[in-house]
């Protein structure tokens, strides 16, 4: 008898697990008992952020949460294809990694049970500057950014908990939580580290193949070397940031399965050639919200499927002219 109540309660606890798993993965679902905010919602349909994307996912393993920054309720399921926002916070759970592409050209890859913030990227090629920081709070995250050597500004930063890491183009890997981050400079690469106690104290250079911690209200360590073997078993547990290796691997989610893939539900307008005009010298142009667009172009009845987003097809006109007055809004060609 008490094998049997043994056996039944085994089931039962089985049970509930695989039904909290279940809720967290299937959209429109609170996500409870997760390194996730609490009542945090996993929608079903995306809906994009404010202002212009600032990078893309390419390859995602598991499951890996996206949230903008002016709604600290909702998430959504990452896919390759994916938008991202400046504010965005990109959490991987148990089990789920992340690669991801920023405008620059950098690619991040997180391990499991990471949380990055991307609180700002400002990547303008005509000016020659970047500016990018981000916020990691747990986790561990490889962060492949490229060699701007001729920017005017160059600037990418990532804190953590107890330090700040700076660096200029590199291939890097930083581990933390409240109360250590470990920094390991990769292949050809040179990284400042600092304790957020003092980030105006000189900070400690690594360079190929070595390592340092930074503890909680401490400064950096003295560098030391990482043996071929910890490298290995390190870069093991991430998605690789090989620039050619972009492409899903078996077993891979795929584009839109799951929450709708913002890049497969564009809704092009085209423009009439007679509100084409050329362009003065001091013209400059303004940002306008993604969301604005998407719930202009619902509510005007355009198309009989509801977009996850609308795209301007506009770009190549653009290019030597810009919008004058337009005329009203155009149907959807047959």
């Amino acid at each position: 008898m008490n094998t049997c109540k043994g056996t039944l309660t085994a089931i039962r606890g089985l049970a509930v697990a695989a039904f909290l798993f279940a809720g967290l993965c299937s959209p429109g679902i609170a996500a409870t008992g997760t390194i996730l905010p609490a009542g945090v919602v996993i929608a079903d349909t995306f809906m994009p952020g404010f202002g212009a994307p600032i990078g893309s996912v390419q390859r995602v393993r598991g499951d890996v949460v996206v949230m903008h920054a002016e709604n600290a309720h909702e998430g959504y399921r990452a896919r390759p294809g994916l938008p991202l926002y400046r504010g965005d916070t990109v959490t991987t759970l148990k089990r789920g990694k992340i690669r991801f592409r920023m405008n620059d050209g950098s690619i991040l890859s997180l391990a499991s049970e990471t949380k990055l913030e991307l609180n700002q990227s400002v990547y303008d090629k005509k000016k020659k500057s970047r500016s990018s920081f981000l916020r990691m709070a747990f986790g561990k995250a490889r962060f492949f950014v490229v060699k701007l050597l001729k920017f005017k500004r160059s600037e990418f930063k990532v804190k953590t908990p107890t330090a700040v890491c700076g660096v200029r183009g590199s291939d890097f890997v930083l581990e933390a939580s409240a109360e250590v981050t470990i920094a390991t400079a990769l292949e050809k690469t040179s990284i400042e580290l600092a304790g957020l106690v003092d980030p105006a104290r000189e900070p400690v250079v690594l360079t190929d193949y070595q390592s340092s911690r930074v503890y909680a209200g401490g400064y950096p360590s003295k560098p030391v070397n990482v043996s071929p073997e910890a490298v290995k078993r390190l870069l093991d547990q991430f998605i690789s940031v090989a620039p050619e290796d972009y492409e899903p691997e078996a077993g891979e989610i795929q584009a839109g399965k799951g929450i709708e893939a913002i890049v497969k539900a564009d809704v092009r307008v085209l423009v009439p050639e007679k509100v084409i005009v050329a362009v003065p010298e001091d013209f400059e142009t303004k940002e306008v919200r993604a969301g604005d667009i998407y719930r202009t172009v619902v509510q005007s009845g355009v198309t009989k499927e509801r977009p996850s987003t609308v795209r301007v097809d506009i770009i190549e006109q653009a290019k030597e002219g810009y919008l004058g007055n337009l005329p009203d809004f155009p149907q959807m060609p047959e």
